[in-house]
């Protein structure tokens, strides 16, 4: 072999053996890459209020507006009884003479305030208490003295003293009011009833039995009677 491809060769052999024994890179050298950034942890927000308060507060300033309309201070008056119903029209079931109304179902509450002198007021009002009126009775819709000529009023007593184990003779009619109420279940259905959206004459009557107050639904004719308390659920009937 020539001298001059000998160095050639040794040349070639030593730039191999150079790249052979070149150190391969630790793993364990290679930089420590950073975190990434983490977004801020915002703060927790309060709590919102309660529904039950934000009804409470909508219903003392209900008895605030009650108190100055009928002029009395707002301490004056105490809720006596509070009904959800379905109003026939947007008289709020207390139409006023000369006055026009939409015809269209309104729900709504029946509430009775009584003052410190036992007087009660009974206010009729829109579900969310934005209007209401103090409803006195007209000379249409007004009862008989006697109210057990009523034939309604005498059942709505019976079904009372049948269902819930009460004394006649302790029990006292407070109000008695002529609704027309706006299906057959006498504005008083229970979640799974099935109402005929039909326009059913009848009466609210409101009961006292010395320690608790009782509203009833009837018809006209007292074959039908609710015990409507305690509204959204099945209420106990009498269908007679």
């Amino acid at each position: 072999m020539k001298k001059f491809e000998f160095v050639f060769v040794m040349t070639i052999v030593m730039v191999l053996l150079m790249a052979c024994g070149r150190p391969t890179p630790d793993s364990d050298a290679r930089p420590t890459e950073s975190p990434l950034p983490t977004a801020p942890v915002p703060p927790i927000s309060a709590l919102p209020t309660p529904k039950l308060e934000a009804e409470a507060q909508k219903l003392s300033e209900l008895r605030v507006q009650v108190a100055e309309q009928a002029g009395l201070p707002a301490t004056a008056l105490t809720l006596v009884s509070a009904e959800q119903v379905t109003w026939p029209d947007a008289s709020l079931g207390c139409p006023q003479p000369d006055m026009m109304y939409a015809q269209v179902l309104t729900p709504g509450w029946h509430m009775v305030f009584m003052d410190i002198e036992g007087q009660e007021y009974n206010v009729h009002t829109t579900e969310d208490y934005e209007r209401f009126v103090i409803c006195e009775p007209s000379a249409e819709t007004s009862i008989p003295p006697s109210y057990r000529d009523n034939p309604a009023v005498e059942a709505a007593i019976k079904t009372l003293v049948e269902q819930e184990g009460i004394a006649m003779e302790s029990i006292t009619v407070l109000d008695v009011t002529a609704v027309d109420w706006p299906d057959s279940c006498l504005g008083c259905a229970g979640p799974e009833e099935v109402c005929l959206m039909v326009v059913t004459p009848g009466y609210r009557i409101i009961l006292d039995s010395g320690t608790e107050t009782y509203a009833l639904h009837t018809d006209r004719t007292g074959r039908q009677v609710i015990i409507c308390t305690l509204p959204g659920l099945t209420p106990p009937r009498s269908d007679s």
